[in-house]
């Protein structure tokens, strides 16, 4: 990448980082011996792990993992129109959060984490790309309301690249997840020039490639 261009993307990131650092808090603790990433029973709370400092983070998206499968049937059943790759990605990463048991709460300039009810009811995906410039998504897991986690992506368009931040919100008297930033090339995940014309005339669920990379990275934040 050029200086200009690397120098953009750090801007960027310090810009999104800003909008979720209230909703984001770490706690020092002793090193801790590490613990399952599996998730038995839907009240348990996500799997926690230190890293080497001692900062204990929750991993957000692993309450059911999500899988390449899984996120074509959400998009299949949803059968969004998309205007462009960077649409098919960001929906593709939404996909992977409703099939990681989230729900969907809010959208656009109504996706925030701050003073948002762990009963908030759901809302359907109308107007999630409205913007040319961001796509952002608020959720609630699949748990009781005392159990809940509060989840918030926000993607940033960049060139050819989603610049995408994953925060949670645990609530003032449990461990706060750290925000998860993930700089992710439209070009591997989405056909785009001679192989869309390929595939031109078939499903857009039959234009991405590489999901199983995507969930991957999704399931590690």
């Amino acid at each position: 990448f050029s200086l200009a261009n690397s120098t953009l993307r750090h801007v960027l990131w310090i810009r999104m980082h800003a909008q979720v650092t209230t909703l984001s808090r770490t706690r020092t603790r002793p090193p801790c011996a590490a613990t399952s990433t599996s998730r038995p029973y839907k009240n348990t709370p996500p799997p926690i792990s230190t890293n080497a400092s001692g900062v204990r983070r929750v991993q957000v998206l692993s309450l059911v993992m999500a899988s390449a499968a899984s996120v074509l049937a959400v998009v299949r059943t949803a059968a969004p129109t998309f205007r462009n790759a960077h649409d098919q990605l960001a929906f593709a990463v939404h996909a992977a959060v409703l099939s990681s048991g989230f729900r969907l709460v809010a959208v656009g300039e109504q996706a925030q984490l701050e003073g948002l009810a762990a009963d908030a009811p759901d809302v359907s995906v109308a107007g999630w790309n409205s913007s040319n410039e961001q796509y952002t998504f608020a959720y609630i897991s699949e748990d009781t309301p005392a159990a809940a986690v509060k989840l918030l992506v926000k993607s940033l368009v960049l060139g050819d690249s989603l610049l995408t931040t994953l925060a949670s919100d645990r609530g003032s008297d449990r461990d706060h997840a750290e925000p998860k930033v993930l700089d992710l090339a439209v070009g591997d995940y989405v056909m785009t020039g001679d192989q869309a014309a390929a595939a031109a005339g078939s499903s857009a669920a039959k234009t991405y490639k590489n999901l199983d990379q995507l969930t991957k990275a999704l399931n590690a934040a």
